[in-house]
């Protein structure tokens, strides 16, 4: 899959697409095929060295929306081919990303780090 990361820090120039292994859903995780991902205010400020030389390859967008294209094991809530947001512990500037299990429809969504079925979009 293709991603955007940086491994120095930097402004925008410092980006670029990598090839990254495609992910597979762990147990209690969901697969997710990106749409769209959003990059939040703390990955810029580590891109720009705030919080020292990244480690590595770093891919940035914690946040992304998209389809479920597959369930771990024990995963229950949702389906593949559901609408779902997301953060993520890892970066979801990608074509697909993991992210845990997330709650039912019916619950409103109370962690940070777990999917949750998108808005209805307007028109």
């Amino acid at each position: 899959m293709r991603a955007s990361a940086f491994k120095e820090t930097g402004g925008p120039e410092v980006l670029r697409l990598v090839e990254l292994p495609d992910p597979e859903p762990g147990p209690g995780e969901v697969l997710n095929r990106v749409a769209h991902a959003g990059v939040n205010y703390g990955e810029i400020q580590h891109r720009l060295g705030d919080f020292g030389e990244p480690d590595g390859e770093t891919v940035t967008g914690l946040e992304a929306s998209g389809r479920v294209t597959a369930l771990g094991e024990g995963v229950t809530g949702v389906s593949v081919g559901d609408a779902v947001t997301h953060t993520s512990r890892t970066a979801a500037a990608t074509r697909s990303t993991r992210s845990p299990r997330p709650p039912s429809p019916s619950r409103s969504p109370t962690a940070s780090t777990c999917g949750r079925p998108a808005a209805p979009r307007s028109s």
